[in-house]
């Protein structure tokens, strides 16, 4: 069956060369197949559009890729594990000279 309305897009940017789409399908065709891909990157083209008409601004790469959110990795884990009563002490491996 021939790809129609979103899947017929995101087709034809699979197959241009240097889009971050392009990049997207071929990181995870080979884990998730082609047609779960296609509709992967599919999603991520309508999250980008409707990131450009929400806010006015024109499409860059950091549209099609969100900012994560600036609270460091560790530092969420710290306060979850927090949460839910896990003391959590954190030491340095660095062996540092002494001054």
């Amino acid at each position: 069956m021939a790809p129609n309305g979103p899947d017929r897009m995101c087709v034809g940017s699979v197959y241009a060369k240097g889009s971050i789409f392009q990049a997207q399908f071929h990181c995870l065709a080979p884990r998730i197949g082609r047609r779960a891909a296609i509709v992967a990157v599919a999603h991520a083209m309508l999250v980008a559009m409707y990131h450009v008409l929400e806010t006015g601004q024109p499409y860059s790469k950091d549209t099609a890729r969100p900012k994560p959110s600036q609270t460091p990795i560790g530092a969420a884990s710290l306060s979850i594990l927090q949460k839910l009563g896990v003391k959590v002490t954190i030491e340095s491996t660095i062996n540092r000279r002494p001054a």
